[in-house]
């Protein structure tokens, strides 16, 4: 029996069994930061109705006025799956043409290929509320 459940203790994985070679939308992001020898993003979480959505705040480093905010449009059942979920978005804004598909679980491949497919909504910049929208017709 080889059964060294992984690091991190999972718990909220949603059930999402990753093979060998597979990356989560967080070690992804992660690793882009390391490469580009920036800080480590920042996630935070917060519900409505029910859904689990996340902003993303990629430190700049050295000025904090060039930081990048993501918040993402689409959400998830938990906040992990929210955070996952917000990642790839930042994944797909910094890098939409990448095959991430390859290195993604299903579930996150599959979201990875429909934005390639019909990409999500740019990050609001600021604060707005995410009321109204939908006015993206014809064009």
């Amino acid at each position: 029996g080889s059964d060294g459940g992984g690091d991190g203790g999972g718990g909220e994985g949603g059930g999402i069994v990753l093979k060998q070679w597979q990356r989560l939308p967080k070690q992804l992001l992660q690793e882009h930061c390391q490469r580009n020898k920036a800080p480590k993003p920042e996630y935070y979480s917060s519900q409505r109705g029910g859904e689990h959505f996340c902003r993303v705040r990629l430190p700049d480093g050295k000025d904090k006025a060039k930081d990048s905010h993501f918040s993402a449009p689409v959400g998830g059942p938990s906040a992990q799956d929210a955070q996952h979920t917000a990642a790839l978005y930042v994944l797909f804004q910094i890098s939409p043409t990448l095959q991430l598909h390859l290195k993604l679980p299903d579930l996150y491949a599959d979201r990875w290929k429909a934005w390639q497919a019909a990409p999500p909504p740019p990050p609001g910049r600021g604060g707005g509320g995410g009321r109204g929208g939908g006015s993206g017709r014809g064009g």
